[in-house]
């Protein structure tokens, strides 16, 4: 029950993620034609783009690499979450940090 009223209370009080976007942009180095005509912009951060509009291919690669079953929940996996705290129960690393810890120390120490 704590969990239901938690979730309405924070759908209702946090923002929308759109409007917590960042209103200035990254400098936009402009190349000018002779008559002042821009010919390219780069550097610029590119506006919100809906998922509609991406290519299948990138959708599905993105979706490959992070997360096979995307579509099929709402932001949170229960069968991952079930078999993270199955693995914490019986006392199984992260896949996290069991890349972290297989690491030479050289890598972990930055050099």
């Amino acid at each position: 029950m704590s969990f239901v009223v938690m979730m309405v209370y924070y759908t209702v009080t946090f923002p929308h993620p759109l409007s917590m976007r960042a209103k200035e942009r990254a400098p936009i180095v402009r190349v000018l034609a002779r008559d002042g005509a821009v010919l390219t912009e780069r550097g610029g951060a590119h506006d919100y783009m809906p998922i509609d509009m991406l290519p299948r291919h990138v959708v599905a690669a993105v979706v490959a690499t992070e997360d096979r079953r995307f579509f099929d929940h709402y932001g949170l996996d229960p069968i991952g979450l079930g078999r993270a705290a199955f693995g914490r129960l019986l006392g199984f690393p992260s896949p996290d940090r069991e890349a972290r810890a297989r690491r030479p120390r050289a890598e972990r120490a930055g050099a």
